[in-house]
């Protein structure tokens, strides 16, 4: 968490039980509305991380299935 932007912080923040969008909202001096939209950023950030990963494991196994048929 040291390298965490305020976008990644306010979004773990959020995943704790004892914090919510005006409690965060507070700790950076805020609105809430600027806190939806950092968790808005990271969400859309994980989306894209997910969705890359996924693309990855597709082209890993066409190659596995490649290197499977020459043998």
């Amino acid at each position: 968490m040291i390298q965490a932007g305020r976008d990644t912080l306010a979004a773990y923040f959020l995943t704790q039980p004892y914090a919510d969008v005006n409690w965060v909202a507070s700790f950076y001096g805020k609105k809430p509305a600027k806190v939806e939209r950092y968790v808005a950023a990271v969400r859309t950030r994980a989306e894209e991380i997910r969705d890359g990963v996924a693309d990855l494991s597709d082209e890993e196994s066409h190659l596995s299935e490649a290197e499977q048929s020459r043998t």
